[in-house]
């Protein structure tokens, strides 16, 4: 069975990732075709992969899974160890005393009970009396409907999660209000345009960035310009002697190490490097989600065919967050960047092949299957191989993170 999954990161007031959402989407349509909800899900957690999918993408983290009321009964989620897995309370069905006595239940047994779509009325009511937190949704409440939920809960055990947060502005509001818990895209947002330069601890990376960007690489240089940094010098080493690799024999010079990499591999590693230092004030998610949409555009670009482009449609993923790295605009920032043309048009207006493909990779991110479907048609690539290649990219991102940090 065909099943696409997109993770959503959750975070603590310090910006901490503390789980992930994961949605799940089977076959052509919106959500599960030919069958109800609770058969689609019995299916995923029944099937072969889903352990994996749940280890691949979570990272040792929470999984938050969304259940129905009605499949809460059948406890076939208790595959899945406590410490892996919240289980969120869907409001599809009626929260009857049965799909109540179930998550009195599932909390014994140590899994976080969690409620979905947050408002008080009676069926809800019932439900915060055996959950450890609930959502509230920024985009369909009101502030003072938000208010009133945080009063009211005020002083219980049951811990806030603001969801849809999209700015930095509803991350601030509901941080005032008692929420404990957020989820949203705010963290890829630029907080406050403050006109913060590139740190010049980045120079010496953008000078090799504008060297390996030349066609005609003159390794020599590039050698010297590592020279003058020790601490760039033993990352590199670090780097090409890791299992990413996989080579036999230890690399122990600058310049054997330029030499093996090569110009193309060369221009990706200084960009990481050289963006990691831009974040060092950020969440590390912002890193991580970076450098998964630069392995998710490189993988896409290789099954469209478009292998000379590969390295770009990398590139374009790896740079795509820098405004929320440096809280600046992105047109102004890339006017600093050694860029070439095609990667600052699919940065900057998306109306380009490079663009359209990461347009369709933000559509899968952010589990907006209809329009992650429309527009893998246009470009011609089949959705059923996207599932595979987004959750190798997560796994590459999580892996190479731990080696850069």
């Amino acid at each position: 069975m065909e099943v696409h999954v997109a993770r959503q990161p959750i975070f603590d007031a310090e910006k901490q990732v503390i789980g992930y959402e994961l949605l799940f989407r089977n076959g052509e349509d919106d959500f599960f075709p030919g069958m109800d909800a609770d058969q689609a899900t019995a299916d995923v957690i029944n099937s072969s992969f889903f352990l994996k999918v749940v280890d691949d993408l979570t990272v040792g983290k929470k999984a938050f899974i969304n259940f129905s009321p009605r499949f809460l009964r059948h406890e076939m989620m208790t595959m899945l160890p406590p410490q892996t897995l919240a289980v969120e309370i869907s409001e599809n069905g009626e929260v009857d005393a049965a799909a109540v006595a179930a998550c009195k239940h599932l909390k014994e047994q140590g899994y976080w009970v969690v409620v979905d779509d947050f408002v008080f009325r009676q069926q809800s009511e019932t439900l915060v009396q055996v959950a450890d937190m609930v959502k509230v949704d920024f985009l369909k409440t009101k502030d003072p409907e938000r208010r009133n939920i945080a009063l009211k809960l005020a002083g219980t055990k049951v811990a806030l999660l603001a969801e849809k947060i999209e700015t930095y502005y509803d991350f601030k509001q509901a941080k005032e209000l008692g929420y404990r818990f957020f989820q949203g895209y705010f963290f890829g947002r630029p907080e406050v345009f403050s006109g913060r330069d590139i740190p010049g601890y980045t120079v010496n990376y953008l000078n090799m960035l504008r060297e390996a960007s030349r066609v005609d690489v003159d390794f020599d240089k590039l050698e010297q310009i590592l020279r003058r940094d020790v601490a760039l010098s033993f990352k590199m080493l670090k780097f090409i002697n890791s299992a990413f690799f996989g080579l036999r024999n230890k690399v122990s010079s600058v310049k054997q190490a330029l030499v093996l990499l090569g110009r193309k591999e060369i221009l990706k590693w200084i960009s990481l490097l050289a963006l990691q230092n831009m974040a060092q004030d950020k969440p590390d998610e912002l890193v991580v989600l970076s450098l998964s949409r630069a392995r998710f555009g490189e993988l896409l670009a290789f099954q469209l065919g478009w292998t000379k482009k590969s390295d770009q449609s990398f590139l374009v993923g790896l740079f795509s967050l820098v405004d929320a790295m440096l809280d600046r605009p992105m047109i102004d920032i890339l006017r600093e960047l050694p860029l070439d043309d095609e990667i600052v048009t699919a940065l900057l207006t998306g109306d380009n092949d490079l663009g359209r493909l990461h347009t369709m990779a933000r559509h899968y991110e952010k589990a907006e299957w209809a329009d992650f479907s429309r527009a893998a048609k246009l470009l011609g690539i089949d959705d059923k191989d996207v599932a595979e290649l987004y959750r190798q990219s997560v796994n590459w991102a999580q892996g190479l993170f731990a080696l850069l940090g």
